[in-house]
């Protein structure tokens, strides 16, 4: 024979009562409002439309060309020789406002070691993308790989900002000289040979 549940709502199990769907509704509610009232979380859901749109302004229209990026240079780290630096990177714009991604590798040498880093950089163009000369700045963190003499290997990351220039050399090649200061290294310059993997009127 089934089961029969009591009138009152009392469980069969354990006795106690089964929650009604406007008292579940209800918690929701009073813990939906805890969280809105504490300090900073209204000013954020307030905040975040505002962000949202900025973010979608920036990424519209038509992505610029991506680059593929040789360069060479010098670099200084505080207490050391100065390095000669060679290395190459790609930059992926993202949406039409000049924002883009930019995985990097450089090897850094002098007679007494070697260093050899990976960094991902975030870069924008402050120019338009079909002037001459395009003017952008540059931040990224990495970390970097050092061996020294008897195959030692010591490992430490490293954290950079800088602005360069793309002088437009035909119409997929640039060369673009570039200098960044940040924390290992301390300074470095660089001179870009770009390829832009199509056309700006395509």
């Amino acid at each position: 024979m089934p089961d029969v549940q009591p009138a009152d709502g009392k469980g069969q199990r354990d006795g106690s009562a089964t929650p009604t769907l406007s008292a579940v509704i209800g918690r929701k509610r009073g813990v939906a409002r805890w969280i809105v009232g504490k300090p900073g979380v209204v000013q954020a859901l307030r905040i975040a439309p505002m962000l949202g749109v900025v973010l979608a302004a920036s990424l519209q229209g038509q992505p610029r060309p991506d680059e593929v990026r040789f360069h060479v240079g010098t670099a200084t780290f505080f207490e050391a020789p100065q390095h000669v630096t060679a290395g190459g990177a790609y930059r992926k714009y993202i949406g039409g406002r000049g924002w883009a991604i930019e995985p990097e590798y450089s090897a850094m040498f002098v007679p007494a070691h070697t260093d050899n880093m990976l960094a991902v950089n975030v870069a924008k163009d402050l120019s338009r993308p079909t002037a001459r000369r395009v003017w952008y700045t540059i931040m990224g963190a990495g970390i970097n790989l050092q061996t020294g003499a008897g195959r030692t290997k010591t490992y430490w990351g490293a954290v950079a900002w800088g602005i360069g220039a793309k002088v437009q050399v035909g119409e997929r090649w640039s060369v673009a000289p570039q200098v960044r200061i940040g924390i290992e290294p301390n300074l470095r310059f660089s001179v870009f040979i770009g390829w832009k993997t199509r056309s700006e009127r395509q």
